[in-house]
């Protein structure tokens, strides 16, 4: 998996170039801002 991608609760990908999360081949984009806090809650 690429540094800018995170997989979320086993089964969810956030693309942070694209600002998309992906699962079962469907995709939405996302805010900044949201994708900030996404990270910040991977990361712990």
């Amino acid at each position: 998996m690429s540094q800018n991608n995170y997989l979320i609760d086993k089964r969810v990908i956030l693309d942070c170039e694209r600002m998309t999360l992906s699962c079962a081949g469907e995709s939405i984009t996302i805010s900044e801002s949201s994708r900030s806090l996404l990270i910040a809650y991977h990361e712990g």
